[in-house]
């Protein structure tokens, strides 16, 4: 798309919002320089800028910096969560491979798997590759 912008093919961007496009006030700055810079407007199918004023370029700006904001929140809630769910004993994502969780939700070992897991360790300490444990299994 950026190279069919830069070719004059593409006249305006358009994204739903403007957080489906980027939530880092850089990349927003650099994507809209760059439109700027191609003759390429930016438009949102649910908001309203006008990235020709300042007033506009400000509060675009003011928007990006509230969705980055939104987006860094959410990542730490989440990254706090599972590990409290971890200081509880409980396993927050699917288990991996080789194990199950209980109706406590702790891991367990997965008897269907286990050996799969064991044969995979035990080539990997003969020395097999990724590569030819794909081969292998």
């Amino acid at each position: 798309m950026m190279k069919d912008i830069e070719n004059g093919l593409i006249d305006v961007l358009l994204a739903y919002q403007l957080d489906r496009l980027t939530r880092s006030v850089r990349d927003l700055h650099d994507i809209l320089d760059f439109l700027e810079k191609h003759n390429c407007q930016f438009r949102s199918a649910t908001e309203v800028f006008d990235t020709s004023t300042a007033m506009g370029r400000m509060f675009i700006t003011i928007v990006a910096v509230i969705a980055e904001w939104e987006s860094a929140n959410l990542g730490e809630r989440v990254r706090l969560g599972q590990i409290e769910k971890a200081r509880q004993g409980e396993w927050s994502t699917p288990a991996p491979y080789g194990c199950r969780k209980n109706n406590q939700k702790r891991l367990e070992v997965s008897p269907d798997e286990i050996e799969v897991v064991k044969l995979i360790a035990h080539k990997v300490k003969e020395g097999y590759s990724f590569h030819q444990l794909l081969m292998y299994v």
